[in-house]
C-alpha cells in the first residue's frame, strides 16, 4: 500500500510540473504574441509565464527578481503571484 502511495504521489509531483511547465510556456508565448497585438496585454503575460517557470528553474527566478527590482509594484505582484503558484503547484 505504501508502494502505491509514494508513486502517486510522485506521478502527481510530475503531473504539477509539467502542468506549471506548460502553463508558463503558454503564457511567455502568447505574451510575445501579445507585444505584436494591441488586444492583449504582452509584458503582464511574459511576467505571468516567466513566473509560473521561476518556481522550477532557479535561473529564471533569479534574473526574473534581479529586472522587477526596478518596478517594486509589479515585484510585489510577482511575489503575490509566485506564492500562490508554490501553493497551487507545490514546492519543487
Amino acid at each position: 500500500m505504501r508502494i502505491n502511495q509514494k508513486k502517486n504521489g510522485r506521478q502527481a509531483n510530475v503531473f504539477q510540473k509539467t502542468l506549471a511547465h506548460a502553463l508558463g510556456w503558454i503564457c511567455l508565448t502568447v505574451g510575445v504574441i501579445g507585444l505584436f497585438l494591441p488586444i492583449l496585454q504582452g509584458i503582464i503575460l511574459i511576467v505571468i509565464g516567466l513566473t509560473f517557470l521561476s518556481v522550477y528553474n532557479a535561473f529564471i527566478h533569479r534574473h526574473l527578481h534581479t529586472q522587477l527590482s526596478k518596478y517594486p509594484t509589479m515585484q510585489k505582484r510577482a511575489y503575490t503571484f509566485e506564492a500562490a503558484v508554490v501553493r497551487l503547484f507545490g514546492q519543487p
